[in-house]
Parts: C-alpha cells; structure tokens; sequence
C-alpha cells in the first residue's frame, strides 16, 4: 500500500523518478519500428519511500503476425529479416509458422552484451501454452573464442543474488529427450548461437579450407554430440531450442544448454560446488580461493595418468575418458580440437569419490567427412595418451569401441541416425526465420537455404556418414594399434533358445576363453581366469566371388527396375566379362559402354553373378569388398545389403551418385563385415550390384567386388542349460581381444505376473560396532531391494531395469536367470551389506544400485521388455505402511507374495519379522538383551516400563517380549496376520478346536508351548492335552506355522 508503479514499454529500466506512472489498465500494442516490429517490452517498477529493494518486472509481448497486419507491426516484417528468404515463394509463407515452432528467450539489456558480466532480463515465453516460463533479473556476458567475431555471439547467464534470485528454479528441460533426471535447479545456463555450426563458418564455403571436405553448417552438432554422450550412458549436458529476441530485434535459433561447471556437478553427483572442479581444455577453471584452484585437482588428474592402475581409477572415470575419446575420433573432428582446445574436464577436488568425467564441447568443426582421422593427438592435455601407454587401460579401451561399434551399439553404422533425424526435425521449420535473419558472406548457392545447402549437408550425415564412418574408424583403429584382435563372434548373437542349445563361437585366429559366471576371461595383469573354458573356435573364411572374376553386364542406360535383382531373372541376354569393369582409367579388364554421348553418358550400369552354398546355417559372417566409382547399390538375392555413396530413399537408373570421386578413393576397396547372413540361402545365391555416375559428364566407371564367408572350423561343444552370460576374449599373439558378453535366454522375460519385490529395506538401523568398526558406513549402504521369481517356471531378467526411486539394469548380468521362488539381492553397498548379513550367500547379489531409498517414501519403478511396466509402486513412511520399517531396522515384506498383491496397497506390507529384515530368507538371531538394545535408546532401556518385558508402549496388546517372540517391532501397531489363529480342525473323523500359530527362529532362548484349559484357571500342556496336526510350515523367512 502506498506504493507507486513507473513503467516503460521500450525496455528501457524505470527508477523511482523515471517511466510513467501507472494509473489504470495499460493496452498492450505491438512495435511499430522497422527493427523491434511485432515486440512490446513491458518493465515496471513499485516505488516506495520505505522499500529496501525494489525490483524491476519485465514482461515481452510477441506478436508474430502482428495486430494490424504482419508486415505492419508483426515479428515477421521486421526489417533485419532478408528478402531473399522472407519474400521467398517457398519459406516467405512459412516465416510465421517458423517463428510459432520454438519458444521464445527474451532478452532485454538496452545497453548491450559485452564481454564483462552485466545485469540483465531473460525471459522463456512458451510457444503453445504448453509450459509457464519465467523471467529472472541474471548476469549475462558475451562467451567464446574465434566465434566472437560472430555478429550473433554466445551469451553465458549468472544467477546470483546480487541481481535477485540466486539460483534459477525451472524444470528448464522437462520432456525434452535424454533429460530424465535432469536438474530443476541451475547457477548457470548457456545461450548457444551454434558458434562456427552456423552461417559465420560452417555455412561459408570453402570451410574447412582445402584439404578438407567443403562442408556446411548443420547448427545441431554441439547438441546432437551432448545427445550420443548421454545416448551412451553418461552424465552429458542437457539442452533445448529456442528463438532468441534481444532488445526486441529477432537474434535467431540458440541452444539453451548447461555447462559442466563444478556448480554443475553438485547437481548430479550430490555435495556441494566447492567439492568439485573443473577445466576448459586446461586453460582455465574453478577456483574456491585460498589454494583452492582447478589446476591443483587437474594436476593430480595429469599425475594419476601417468601412474596408472589404482591411482589413475581414484581421479579418473575411465568409462568416461575412454567413451569421450571415441566420440572424439568417431566424429572426426581434427581441424581445431587439440590438448588445449575444444574439450571440458569435470570432476571432485578429492580422489576415490568417481573420478573426473569429460565432456565434448565446441564440437562445432566435426562430423563434416566420413574418412576424416584425428586419431594420436595429444588430448585432452596429455591424460588420454598417457593412460594408453598403461596395458590395462588399452584393453579397457577396446572394450568401449566394441560395445559402441558393434551389434546394437550406439556407433555401429547408421546407429545413430533416428537421434540425428530428431534434432534435424525440431528446427525443420525454425530454421528458415534464422536463415532470414541471418547468411553467410559467400555460399555454393545463395541464399542459403534449408532446402539447398542445409538439406545437402543432412544428406551427407544420413548417406555417407552414418553408414560409412563406423568401418572407416575402426580401419583408423586397427591402424594405430589400438584394437590389435577382433573379439570372439557368437552365433547367434544371444537371445532366447532351449535347454541344450550349443553356441557357435569363432574367431579368425587365436584362442578363445569363456567364463559362464560372469567374471572376466582376463584377469588384471593379463594372465588367463583359471575358471574360464578354452576354445579353438577358429574360422576359415571361403572367397565365395573373388575380385576379378567374371560378371554379367548390362550396359544399355536402360532402367531395370527392380526384378534384375532377384534370383529368379533371365540374365542370359547380358554381356560377360572380368572384373575390373568401368572405362575411362585405362586399367579396366573389360570396357563397359557408356552410350553415345559422352558428354551425356549412362548414369547405371547393372552387375550380376551366382554363387553356391552349400549350408548357409553354418555362416557366421559375410566379408563383402567393393571398389566403385561413383556410387553403388549391393543386393543380396534381391534384399538390398550395402548402400555405398548413395542416397537414401527409392533408386531408380537416374539417382546420381551423391559425390564424385578422385584418386585415392576412386582405387580404392571399401569393406561391409556385417551384412546379414540370414540374406543367405542354401544352394544357388544371386549377388547384383548397381553402379551410379555422380554426373552424365563423369569421366571414369569403376566396379570390381569380392565376398567372403566365414565358418567355423572347429564349433564349440559349449552347452546351455540354463539362462547363461557367456563372457568371451581371444588371446592372441600375448594380445587380448574385446570382451564380448551375450545372454542366452531360457523361460520367459519377466514381467507383471511372474517378477515380484519382496523385500526392501529403504531406512535401516545405524551400524553397530562389529558391523562397522572402522566407522566407515552411514545407515544408507545397508538398504537392499530383494526381487523373487514367483511364478512356477524359470524366468529372466535380461531386459529389467529399475527406472524410478533407484537405477539399475540387469542386463547382462550374470544373474539374470531366476528358477520358481528364487531370490535376487540389490544392495547399495556391496561391502557393507555383506557385513550386517554374513549368512547371505554373494552370489546372489547382482550388484549396487545408484541412487538411494528415500525415507520419507517414494515412487519405485521397474520396466522390462520393451518398456512395459512390471511394477510402479510408491511406498511411505506413515500409516497405513508399517513405520517400524522407518529407521527402526526393519524391512518391509510383501505378504503373501504368490498371489502376486498390489505393492501399491499398504496392506499387503509387513515390518519383517526380527530386525534388520531378511534378505534371501536369512535372519538375524538375537536374545531379547540384544532386541531390547536394538530397539530402544540409552533412556528408554533404563525405564521398565517402556523397555521391560511386559511393557507395551505401542499399546497393542502385546507385550515387548511377545513381540520379540514373534520377530515384531515394539513400537509398530501395524502387525499383519501375527496372532495366533482360532479354528476347527478335522483329523481322523473326529473334529477338534486348533490354534495356528508362526514361531520367530530369530528369537533365540524362547520356548513355544500351546496349553489348554476348561475352567480357564487350570493350563495343561504335553501330548495327552495338545495334539500337533500336520507337519509345521516353513515360510522361508525365519518362520514356520
């Protein structure tokens, strides 16, 4: 009260004496102005003789098409936007829809972005209504190296309490892919203009220069490359689109994205900021004074490298550095990605605590050229070549670049294109008012534009890419020597089979080793497992083509269509001769014809021949060579199986190839090693191949092919019985092979009805000296999930994760197999857990999950074949759940679990019987001292009458020793199903009144005795009294009834 409002509609900031001075309802109308057309910035400020602060609101008003008209005072005829785009017949009438496809990130600085920190407005303001947005009073400065020169720059925001809110709170990445988990809470965001990926560098021609592939920009590089880190399975930044407005003028498409900071990694890893550190490219970093800098930690990172072993595991994450190195090479960048430039390094200031992870950044300048090789630089500042002079981390390292590279890896050919496709989908549209806006100085051809040049490169990634750059990398690999031996190929590849199945295993030469208990084949140091199995399991390869042979040949510049392809065709008619087969090099063995012009010459030639096989069952793979000039299509009894320098989609005579080629590739052999053998029939096969001209005036043709079966020699007599992980390495030449890891499946994958929780243990009792004598645990490691089998026949958990609450995923673990009421443990300290329950067997413990239980309750969540749900349940700590399972050692248990309950219902929950619950059906055994020591404090056990043996404080009607008898929590009303039963039993013919009961084997010196009574004064016991009917139950918990 008492207050009053100033205000401006220009963005301009209002003071206590300047703006206008709110009276009544302010009309709200778009700009008018050539440059802010279509905008209208609202800032207001309360003035008050008495306010310490007075902050300033802001709020922007986008008006797209305008109030009166788009060209009039909309956002699309503002006048920095270029005619060649925004009068364009095609994108002139998708201006609008462009600038509606993203939300809007207003800025408002009227003084401008300069490189020192400086206060400013941000604002999100949904496109479709689908979420709040927020505006926040930031610091903002212009980042970025070269890209500077930028007349559309990188911006860095800081929230910090000098300028209002010291911390941005927004679920700023909410149902954007890959951001599950993501943080809600951020010290610092990043506006990414797409830096070199855009019209400044990348979009000019001639960039990279000569010898490099003249590439375009594609503006997603930086933010698809985060999305395979994370695609991988690592901690990456999150991100999502946006228009940007600043000061009202439309500035184009920026990334919003985090930034691996040490206020970064609080979020994710837990702690605090100061307990972590990081690098850019080791140039600079955190420092939390008082010595207290980056470099200190980096050092020790640099240091431990160079050590190896133990110490390098303490300060470095190895599965991040080996996986960010891959992605590295994998994305080819070699024109400015060095040991100090164009990465980040994150980690904790402290060893032992998960080691320093590593992040790609300013990726802008990769994924530009299929044969690119940036292998053997000395990045990131010397850890990565100084950990692959250490044995142990090389063959670490192979095993990343099979799992990535091969079968369902995430870099295996065309891997990766549905994550592409998805970036390029969300700036289909927004991409042509940023094109608007702004070009490049000198382009192939102007405008720039998303059908042309844009489309050009995105053909370039689906086409040629993606389908060439895994063999091209692994060549580049091999060529280093860092993946000296294949690893071992099983056939199949895994999956579900009978009892008594028998696996091929191959390789082309060496031994070997294969270990079903999930261990590794090598041991630390290279020597050989004792406990794993050897194997010959070499393979021969049969040249089913050889290169030179004779084919047949059509030549005529017809179009054939498709039956050419098939086995059935007549070739009979069509010309024959050996290969090498073209014209126009001179070296050809037969001169194929061109038609007759030659400036106008045949875009396809057609290649046909017929192979035998005698047993395709016995293929385990399929070795294809190929030496093409330009392009070609291989088809494998008429199933395509290798697309080489072509374009996607349907080909018909006249595709052209999608580039031309020169010496060397035009000489050169390509290679496919993962074509299906299930294309492969037994008998007669037909291989036809298509090749395409890039150009009618191409000078050259070149075709000549070869194709290579590999079969085994000596197949394994290896047996599977069960549902088995089969680990696999080859030895060879003192080298060890990749680990090839592959589940057969026996029974069912679990689900709904057969897989069920049992057990859980989400705030245990603190640790007790003998548990704990070194003062090492905290009450969270001794938490464990306990999942059963419950149905009456094997199942596996091949495809079972948890999701929600914790994280975990069983596949491939060596416990994924479970036979009829069988156990498996989750625990989230393996060496802690073990020492509350020595009783419990290791191998059923399938290993630690991340995360925690939370004790206040929470949402569980498994998922498990193709994502279907088998159990979605949220737990609580207060009534009607059992609160003894809150802190005071007790676990909850499902009642009943083969009738499969709800987890969901309180009521189907217990508190364990005895404290600490009972994992795997073991139990902790206790007189009623140690349960009196347990279950009350110093206090409480000096009052009889709390902790006595007749006290009852819970007030349910059993005193503390009846409860320690039947294994109950004395403070805990809530005890299902616990008391004895009254009833009518028939034995004999002759009927009898029967009291069912459960004894507790936890409670050690008690003594059950049933006692009868007809006057209810005299109590008798013994066999001439009480009559035991049947044989007592074991409930497989500590119990029998």
């Amino acid at each position: 009260a008492g207050s009053q409002i100033r205000y401006t509609t220009n963005g301009s900031k209002p003071t206590a004496s300047s703006g206008s001075i709110y009276t009544r309802p302010l009309p709200i109308a778009p700009e008018t102005g050539g440059n802010t057309r279509g905008t209208r910035r609202v800032r207001a400020i309360a003035v008050h003789a008495s306010a310490a602060l007075m902050p300033v609101a802001t709020h922007t008003y986008i008006f797209i098409n305008g109030a009166q008209g788009p060209q009039t005072d909309g956002v699309v005829g503002q006048s920095r936007f270029l005619s060649s785009i925004k009068d364009h017949p095609v994108y002139g009438p998708l201006m609008d829809d462009g600038l509606n496809a993203l939300p809007a990130i207003s800025i408002i600085k009227p003084s401008g972005i300069g490189s020192s920190e400086g206060e400013t407005s941000i604002e999100l303001i949904s496109n479709d209504g689908s979420e709040p947005g927020f505006q926040i009073d930031c610091g903002i400065k212009l980042v970025g190296g070269a890209s500077t020169g930028s007349p559309k720059n990188n911006f860095r925001c800081y929230f910090r309490s000098q300028y209002g809110a010291p911390k941005l709170r927004y679920p700023l990445f909410a149902n954007h892919p890959y951001t599950e988990g993501g943080s809600e809470i951020f010290d610092v965001i990043q506006l990414r203009s797409a830096s070199h990926d855009n019209f400044f560098w990348m979009g000019q021609t001639n960039h990279p220069p000569s010898p490099f592939r003249d590439a375009d920009a594609l503006y997603i590089r930086n933010r698809f490359t985060w999305d395979v880190e994370m695609l991988m399975g690592h901690l990456s930044l999150h991100g999502r689109w946006a228009h940007c407005y600043l000061n009202g003028v439309y500035h184009g498409i920026y990334q919003i994205h985090e930034r691996p900071m040490h206020h970064y990694l609080d979020k994710y890893l837990g702690g605090d900021p100061e307990d972590y550190h990081y690098t850019n490219s080791s140039r600079s970093g955190s420092d939390h004074g008082g010595g207290d800098s980056w470099s200190t930690a980096w050092n020790q990172v640099k240091s431990a490298a160079s050590a190896g072993g133990q110490q390098s595991k303490d300060w470095i994450n190895w599965r991040s550095l080996a996986d960010n190195q891959l992605l590295y090479f994998y994305f080819g960048n070699d024109w400015d990605w060095t040991s100090n430039h164009n990465w980040m390094a994150a980690g904790p200031k402290d060893p032992g605590v998960g080691g320093w992870r590593f992040y790609s950044w300013d990726v802008d300048v990769s994924m530009y050229n299929v044969n690119e090789h940036n292998l053997g630089r000395n990045t990131p500042n010397g850890v990565f070549p100084a950990m692959m002079n250490h044995e142990e981390f090389r063959v670490y390292f192979r095993d990343r670049i099979y799992k990535h590279c091969f079968h369902d890896g995430v870099l295996r050919a065309n891997g990766l294109r549905d994550a592409f496709d998805y970036r390029v989908d969300e700036l289909w549209t927004a991409i042509i008012p940023e094109s608007a806006r702004w070009q490049p100085g000198s382009t192939h051809s102007a405008p720039w534009d998303r059908d042309g040049e844009w489309q050009v490169e995105i053909d370039y990634m689906r086409n040629t890419f993606f389908p060439g750059r895994t063999a091209v990398l692994l060549d580049q690999l091999r060529a280093q020597g860092w993946y000296p031996v294949d690893a071992p190929e099983f056939t199949p590849h895994g999956g579900a089979v009978n009892a008594g199945f028998s696996p091929i295993i191959n390789a082309p030469s060496g031994r070997i080793y294969v270990t079903t208990d999930g261990s590794d084949p090598r041991l630390p140091g290279g020597a050989v497992n004792p406990v794993a199995q050897a194997y010959n399991g070499s393979s021969t390869t049969t040249t089913a083509i050889a290169r030179s042979t004779d084919w047949k040949y059509l030549d005529d510049g017809s179009d054939q269509g498709i039956a050419w392809r098939l086995p059935a065709f007549n070739d009979a008619d069509w010309a024959e001769g050996p290969a090498e087969l073209g014209y126009g090099d001179s070296d050809e063995q037969t001169v194929v014809s061109f038609g007759p012009n030659s400036g106008d010459k045949h875009m396809t030639t057609y290649f046909r021949r017929k192979f035998t096989v005698p047993d395709a069952s016995e293929v385990s793979a399929i070795f294809m060579e190929l030496k093409r000039d330009d392009g070609a299509v291989v088809y494998l009894n008429g199933t395509e199986a290798w697309r080489s320098n072509m374009p996607g989609g349907a080909i018909n005579s006249e595709t052209p190839a999608l580039e031309g080629q020169r010496s060397p590739g035009e000489h050169a052999w390509y290679t496919k090693n993962d074509a299906s053998v299930a294309l492969l029939v037994d008998g007669e096969n037909t291989l036809a191949v298509e090749v395409h001209q890039i150009l009618g005036s191409s000078s050259d043709l070149t075709f000549d092919f070869s194709l290579g079966l590999t079969l085994p020699t000596n197949p394994s007599q290896l047996t599977v019985n069960e549902t088995t992980v089969l680990n696999a390495r080859v030895l060879q030449g003192g080298q060890w092979s990749p680990l090839n890891a592959v589940a057969y499946t026996i029974g069912d994958p679990a689900d709904d009805t057969n897989l069920a929780v049992t057990e859980f243990s989400y705030r245990p009792s603190t640790p007790s000296v003998t548990e704990d004598p070194g003062d090492i645990y905290s009450r969270v490691d001794f938490e464990f999930v306990e999942l059963r089998n419950i149905s009456n026949a094997p199942i596996h958990l091949n495809e079972v994760r948890f999701t929600d609450g914790i994280t975990f995923d069983f596949h491939l673990n060596p416990l994924i197999g479970l036979d009829p009421g069988e156990n498996v443990l989750l625990v989230e300290h393996r060496d802690a857990f073990l020492a509350r329950y020595p009783g419990v067997s290791p191998s059923v413990i399938a290993g630690e999950y991340n995360g925690n239980l939370s004790n206040d309750g929470e949402r569980i969540e498994i998922l498990g074949a193709n994502d279907a749900v088998i159990r979605s349940f949220t737990y609580n700590d207060r009534a009607p759940w059992p609160e003894a399972a809150d802190g005071d050692g007790y676990s909850l248990e499902l009642i009943d679990p083969l009738t499969n309950p709800d987890h969901d219902v309180a009521v189907n929950w217990r508190a364990s019987h005895g404290v600490h619950g009972t994992p795997d059906g073991i139990w902790t055994a206790l007189t009623f001292l140690g349960w009196r020591a347990l279950n009350f404090t110093t206090a409480e056990l000096a009052d009889p009458l709390i902790s006595g043996p007749d006290a009852d404080i819970d007030q349910d009607g059993r005193s503390n020793f009846f409860e320690f008898a039947l294994g109950t929590a004395p403070d805990d009303y809530i005890n299902r199903n616990m008391l004895p039963e009254g009833g009518i039993v028939e034995d004999g013919g002759v009927f009898y009144l029967s009291l069912t009961y459960t004894e507790w084997s936890g409670a050690s010196g008690v003594t059950y005795a049933v006692q009868r009574s007809d006057d209810l004064a005299n109590w008798m016991t013994g066999p001439g009294f009480v009559l035991e009917v049947g044989a007592p139950i074991d409930n497989g918990d500590g119990t029998r009834t």
